[in-house]
Parts: structure tokens; sequence; C-alpha cells
């Protein structure tokens, strides 16, 4: 990100303990489902143990693969000399990777979102750097059938945001076939200062979640709107999912087995929170009082289970079953997650493998079966409507 790198540099210059920042060291992680069932980790690292910033100030991301049964295996897939993170990835019905970043190098603006399309052995498809859009940053991908879709940000506004940095301004969307070219572009939101734009896809549709600015609050609305990746069309327009939400503080994932996305996050007040939705972005149930989230940790699904990582450590595995969203167990663990890029993976046992950034490089921890969950606050609800 070359747009807070030239605030990083000045900061650095100041001596301010905010240089510190660790996505510049590392940023952005995921984990794919590849043909045949095997899996792949992919994450953005200033190099395989991360030397953070240049001397420059810049940050020097490259996106590294691996699998993750054994991601000692790593090796740079994408390499460029300005940042590439943070890197997000997905598998289409027809067995073709996109991996999308967001880009600092040979770019006529500061930045743009490109991507790389790859097929199951990972030849290069349409080798980096492709374009999704110049000026595009903090984009997220994720695969509807046989086609891909690319949510991501466009524009910058200073001021406000974590550590005053600002706020991206629009928020858009463009679709993909499996090959590489765009079929639809679509403006989702437009001058609302909303940014960091995640997505979940089904087979059919395409949940759009991002953050909107809230001026003179720390926190932010949680908006979300419904593609039909098919047509290029929001079947749902954006609507309020959360009033108050952290900054940065929330994910959303497909459960194929119900049909069903979740979305979680944790409040400004630090509590947090899930909603089951359905395909046409209905809120079927909602959860709250829950163990708060981690920044930038994504859900892990396995079947009807799904895996949220929590803060400061550990996480909280929900079942799903028709319209009933259901925190069913809670992992413990001592380590405390960064909050700059996690995934993880549930085995049937109920344990978790989780893979999770910090300026000192990847680590891997494995979470045993964890405990009934139990109400947080006052109180587990459910609502539905």
């Amino acid at each position: 990100m070359r747009r807070v790198v030239l605030v990083l540099a000045g900061l650095l210059a100041a001596g301010s303990a905010r240089a510190e920042d660790p996505r510049a060291w590392q940023h952005g992680i995921d984990i794919v489902r590849m043909p045949g069932g095997s899996s792949l980790l992919l994450w953005s690292s200033s190099g395989m143990v991360p030397t953070g910033p240049g001397t420059d100030g810049n940050w020097t991301h490259d996106v590294f693969v691996a699998d993750p049964a054994d991601p000692a295996s790593a090796r740079p897939l994408v390499s460029a000399p300005e940042a590439q993170e943070p890197v997000s990835a997905a598998t289409s019905a027809d067995g073709r990777l996109m991996v999308t970043f967001e880009d600092g190098w040979d770019t006529p603006s500061e930045v743009s979102q490109r991507f790389a399309l790859y097929g199951p052995d990972l030849a290069p498809l349409a080798p980096y750097p492709q374009l999704v859009a110049d000026g595009g940053h903090s984009g997220h991908v994720a695969a509807a059938g046989d086609r891909f879709v690319v949510v991501y940000s466009d524009g910058w506004i200073d001021g406000g945001g974590v550590d005053g940095l600002g706020t991206g301004r629009d928020v858009l969307v463009k679709v993909f076939s499996s090959g590489g070219r765009e079929l639809h572009r679509l403006t989702v939101a437009k001058d609302r200062r909303d940014w960091w734009p995640l997505v979940a896809a089904s087979p059919r549709r395409a949940l759009l979640l991002w953050q909107r600015f809230q001026p003179g609050r720390p926190t932010a609305r949680l908006m979300a709107a419904v593609l039909d990746p098919a047509t290029g069309v929001l079947i749902r327009p954006p609507a309020a999912v959360a009033a108050d939400v952290r900054l940065y503080t929330y994910a959303v994932a497909f459960v194929p087995a119900t049909g069903r996305f979740v979305v979680t996050g944790t409040t400004g007040a630090g509590a947090g929170f899930a909603a089951l939705v359905d395909e046409a972005g209905r809120i079927v149930a909602r959860r709250g009082n829950l163990l708060p989230t981690v920044r930038e940790a994504k859900l892990a699904v396995d079947g009807a289970r799904v895996l949220q990582l929590t803060a400061p450590t550990g996480g909280m595995v929900f079942s799903v079953a028709g319209d009933q969203l259901t925190p069913v167990s809670v992992l413990a663990d001592d380590h405390p997650w960064q909050g700059i890029g996690a995934v993880a993976e549930l085995d049937k046992a109920g344990a978790a493998q989780v893979f999770s950034l910090s300026k000192g490089g990847l680590i891997v921890r494995r979470l045993p079966p964890g405990l009934p969950a139990q109400p947080v606050g006052r109180g587990l609800k459910e609502t539905r409507r």
C-alpha cells in the first residue's frame, strides 16, 4: 500500500511508534481448495522471513504459496519491486485459480488492483500483471461457479479511519470468466467513503460486505449487497448489516451444506456478533453478545460448521442448520492473534489448524477440540426476519 507507505515513511523520520505497523512485514493470507481435494496456502510477505519496509519506506511484499501441510515448502508465486498485498484467492468450478491483490508496482496511479490466473498445476494461464482496475485497491475475490467476482475499493480520502490515515471512497465489483475475460462491471457504492470490501459466493450469488465511514466516530457501519454474477446486477441493494463495527473487524463466508452466508464481526463496544444471511440477502438469524472477533481473520467452513477466531486468543465454532446459527464450542489457545491476516482449517474432530501472520513470519497453531460454548454478557440471542 503505497498510500499508507508515504505516511509510514514520514512517521519513521519522526521516530513515531506508529511506524511499527505490522502490515509492513506481512499482510493478507488466504487458503483455497484445489481440484482433487488438496489445498493451497497463499500470503503476502516482505520475504519468507519478513524484512519489513525498504530503506525508502515502501512496502515490498511478494505473494508466497505453500502446501498447508508443509508451510516450509513456500515459494514466491508473484514478485515485483513494490508490494502485492493483501492477497485474496479463489478457485472456479472448472479448476482455475485467481489470485488478486493491491499492487504498487509500475502503475499510472498510486496503486492498481491486479490479478493472475493459474491452472490446477499452477501453470500461468493469464500471468501477472493482469488488471482489475487502475487505482483500485483492497480487493478480494470469490468464485461463483465458473465466474470470479472481484470486489474492490477506488479512490482515497485522507483523514479518519485507523490512525487517521483515511478511507476509501467507492466500492466496485467486476465479474470475470474463469479464463480471465471481464464480463461485468458495476459501481456498488459511490462517494460514501466506503472501503475494505469482502466477498463470499455461492454458485448463483455473491454477498458483498464492506465498511462505511461514520463522521466523528471510530467505528464503521457494516454494509452488504447481493450480486447476481450471471447478469452483473445487484438483486439486493446496499443495506446495513450492523450499525457499529470495529474497522476491518468483520468476515463473511458461504456454507454450501446449508445454502447460507455467515457474517461475523465485533461492535465498537467489543462484543462479537454473527448473522445468517440467505442468498436473497435476508438476515434469517442473528446472534449477539459473543466473544470478540479478530481483525482480518477469515472464517473456516467444514460441512455445516464455521470457525471464527476470537480476540485475543482462541476461536469459536458455530453450527448452521436451516435458519439456525448456534455457537457450539470455544477453542482455547494462548497465542494472541495479530490482526494482519489469519486463516484456518477445521477437521472432523473439531480441532483447527490456524495460519496467522506476524512481524516474525507465518505462525502455525493447532487448536484442540473446544469446550461447549457459554453465553457471554447478557447471553446469546437469536432473531429471525
